[in-house]
C-alpha cells in the first residue's frame, strides 16, 4: 500500500512538473494571472501571477466602499520591480483605502527542482529493482542469488519463481 501511495505521489509530482516547465517557458513571452474574489465586507483577492521566470503568490485585501479593485489589478502595482527569476517577498500598506498587499516570488526553476524529487527517486527505485532482477539478485538486499534456490542466504527473503 506505502509503495502505490508514492507511486500515485510521484505521478502528480511528475504532472505538476510538466506543468512547470510549460508554465517557466511561457512566462518569458505572456503573463498568466488567476485571481479570486472572497466573500465578505472587506474583499480579499489571493492571486497567481507567472511572469519572467517567477510565479508570484499575491494577497490583496481592500475596502470595497473605499477603493475599486477592477480583475486584473494585481498586475501594475508590483510591475515596476524586478520580477525576474529570484526569490523575494514585498508588502504594501495603504490605511486610508483600506487595502494590505502581500506577494512573495519564487522562481520557477526552484519549483521545478522541488517537484522532481520525487519522480527522480521513483526512476531510481524502479532501475535497482529492474537491475537486480536481470542479473539475479536478491530484491531486498542485492546478494547474488544465482547458486540459491529457495531463500536469500543473506536475509532470508523468499526467491520469487522466474517464468
Amino acid at each position: 500500500m506505502k509503495r502505490h501511495l508514492f507511486t500515485i505521489i510521484s505521478a502528480v509530482s511528475l504532472l505538476l512538473l510538466v506543468a512547470m516547465v510549460a508554465l517557466w517557458v511561457r512566462s518569458y513571452w505572456s503573463a498568466d494571472m488567476v485571481e479570486y474574489d472572497l466573500p465578505g465586507t472587506a474583499t480579499v483577492r489571493p492571486g497567481l501571477l507567472s511572469r519572467d521566470g517567477s510565479l508570484r503568490l499575491n494577497y490583496l485585501q481592500f475596502d470595497h466602499r473605499t477603493v475599486q479593485m477592477p480583475k486584473g489589478s494585481m498586475v501594475p502595482y508590483l510591475a515596476d520591480l524586478n520580477e525576474r527569476a529570484r526569490f523575494d517577498y514585498h508588502t504594501y500598506t495603504n490605511t486610508r483605502l483600506g487595502m494590505l498587499e502581500v506577494a512573495v516570488w519564487v522562481p520557477h526553476w526552484f519549483l521545478m527542482l522541488t517537484t522532481a524529487v520525487l519522480p527522480m527517486m521513483w526512476s531510481k527505485r524502479a532501475w535497482k529493482k529492474g537491475h537486480r532482477i536481470k542479473h539475479g539478485l536478491c530484491l531486498t538486499c542485492g546478494y547474488d542469488l544465482r547458486a540459491s534456490k529457495d531463500r536469500c542466504p543473506e536475509c532470508g527473503t523468499p526467491i520469487p519463481l522466474s517464468p
